[in-house]
């Protein structure tokens, strides 16, 4: 980045088209350079009703709340080591914003100044403007129109036409025109050079601003990248009611990595359930179904005949997914193909999945349980045709209704022996006494064996487990109802697997979560893609009881 003494002109007769004003934010946008090819999502009114951070990001600077790492989250964005970069110290541009100097209009060029990170708490980051000794931090979001990489500017703006680096304590006095008159607004103060606000902290910015990595670019193209899928794509969808059937959903809303799908009338064989019938998966108004995309409730289209699963459709698509399974039709261009949506699965040797075996027993955090807090003794009910899928199904009950399908390779199956290895309850099977279960003697009552433990997941790192401490804060999807969002904290760590307890909920409603769970998401999720996330549940005696919400 060089500094150099060049005089400068600025261009303060800019484009209007050049911005968009957000009047209650008092936020301005500008787009960028296109050459740049940098990835925009422009600012968003604040939601309705929907939770803040703030309070306690507040208290973080005393100490009294920690926040959930991003990189605890893997998956949620897979930027390596990205706390050995940003991390106290990292240094950075940020745009001053009219909250910060009044002075700013939307036809100033934009002001930029140098931060230094403090804390990084979930998605947001507290920076100190350099050499303002007098002000707190600020607290940005990391994936903000806000922060980037020093000598961004420069290098988008070589002429500094459009853009200025001026510190807010650097200002001269304001110098008021002759027709300024008390009462009257006042007139915004005259920037000093930029090369000579540069110069004087040239020598502060040297030992960093080479060195450091393009984080802002990497981490803005890796939240910005096109879905994979599109808006009104078909896919197959389990029936979390009836889980032995495969339904067709279309793809309805895309969110990063979450996608709403829902069962449509023009892909359902008779009349949708009504309302009354509290079918989450249907669509109707204000109902919503939200995944990630690597579920287990979704399938490729063709899965379900594939198998010979039982599949509720139109005649039109049934027959179009059985030319699909006999290798004699092709693809609709709205169909979720096996190689989209399967697209990042880890290849498993035939050698491997020929140790699977139908009758082999497992431990299972069941994913259609009504409330998670155990976990149950399972096993393999079929092995399907499509490699690496099996049907599976807890022991507690004989029938085939509670079997439903899902990839090997998945964060609910577990070795035997895992829920005592790591204090987590098992329920007990019908017949058998509080506490005397015994997976010896029962694997040999039933004449099984046990999933060899290197088909299952294995544990994270020690240094990512540490990572879950007792209290730290999070943002949290429903397991049951996925359509909301919730501030939640570590509550307790077994394993992989942590105990997850909703803010304002009392410890009844806690769930279990797998480390590796995209249910999992770090503060600040819900502001970067606009998606309400709900008011802690306060008890009616609390005083600030007014601001939850109840049901």
């Amino acid at each position: 980045m060089n500094f150099s003494n060049k005089k400068r002109q600025y261009n303060y007769k800019l484009e209007e088209a050049e911005y968009r004003y957000f009047t209650e934010e008092r936020l301005f946008y500008r787009r960028r350079n296109p050459v740049e090819k940098i990835a925009q999502r422009i600012p968003k009114p604040q939601i309705e009703g929907t939770f803040t951070w703030s309070d306690e990001l507040r208290c973080n600077y005393d100490g009294n709340t920690q926040f959930l790492p991003v990189e605890a989250l893997e998956g949620c964005l897979p930027l390596e080591k990205l706390n050995q970069h940003l991390k106290p110290g990292f240094r950075l541009e940020v745009v001053v914003r009219p909250s910060l100097d009044p002075s700013i209009t939307t036809k100033s060029p934009e002001i930029r100044w140098f931060g230094e990170v403090t804390a990084v708490c979930g998605f947001y980051v507290a920076i100190k403007f350099v050499g303002e000794l007098n002000r707190r931090p600020c607290w940005f979001h990391m994936l903000s129109e806000d922060i980037f990489d020093i000598g961004s500017g420069l290098k988008q703006d070589p002429a500094m036409k459009w853009l200025q680096y001026r510190p807010l304590s650097l200002l001269k006095p304001m110098q008021c025109p002759k027709f300024w008159r008390r009462g009257s607004t006042p007139a915004p103060p005259v920037p000093r050079p930029t090369e000579e606000i540069l110069d004087e902290f040239q020598a502060e910015l040297h030992e960093n601003r080479i060195s450091e990595p393009k984080i802002f670019d990497q981490l803005r193209h890796l939240a910005h990248r096109p879905s994979r899928f599109r808006l009104n794509q078909r896919v197959e969808l389990l029936n979390y009611l009836e889980p032995t059937e495969i339904r067709v959903a279309r793809i309805l809303r895309i969110l990063g990595r979450r996608l709403m799908v829902m069962v449509t009338a023009q892909d359902y064989p008779e009349d949708l359930p009504s309302v009354e019938a509290k079918d989450r998966q249907v669509q109707h108004e204000n109902v919503e179904f939200w995944v990630d995309e690597s579920s287990f409730f979704l399938f490729p289209v063709g899965f379900a005949m594939i198998n010979g699963l039982r599949t509720k459709a139109t005649e039109g698509y049934l027959e179009h997914s059985r030319r699909i399974a006999e290798g004699s039709g092709s693809y609709h261009k709205d169909d979720v193909t096996f190689e989209q949506l399967f697209a990042g699965k880890p290849d498993i040797s035939a050698e491997k999945l020929n140790l699977l075996k139908v009758g082999q027993k497992f431990e299972l955090l069941d994913p259609l349980s009504d409330l998670r807090q155990s976990f149950c003794v399972a096993t393999i009910r079929k092995i399907c045709k499509t490699p690496g899928f099996l049907i599976i199904s807890p022991d507690e009950t004989e029938s085939d209704d509670e079997s439903f399908p899902i990839h090997i390779d998945n964060h609910f199956m577990h070795p035997v022996g895992y829920a005592e290895k790591f204090g987590i309850k098992l329920d007990r099977l019908a017949g058998t006494e509080p506490g005397k279960f015994k997976w010896e003697g029962y694997l040999k009552e039933k004449q099984a064996e046990k999933i060899p433990d290197e088909m299952l997941r294995p544990l994270p790192s020690k240094e990512r487990r540490h990572m879950f401490e007792f209290g730290r804060v999070l943002e949290a999807v429903g397991q049951n109802e996925t359509y909301w969002i919730s501030p939640a904290s570590v509550e307790e760590v077994h394993g992989r697997t942590v105990l997850i307890e909703f803010q304002g909920w009392d410890s009844e409603f806690s769930e279990l979560y797998d480390m590796d769970s995209h249910d999992l998401l770090p503060a600040g999720w819900c502001e970067f893609f606009n998606f309400k996330l709900r008011h802690p549940v306060l008890p009616v005696n609390d005083p600030n009881a007014e601001n939850g919400e109840y049901d």
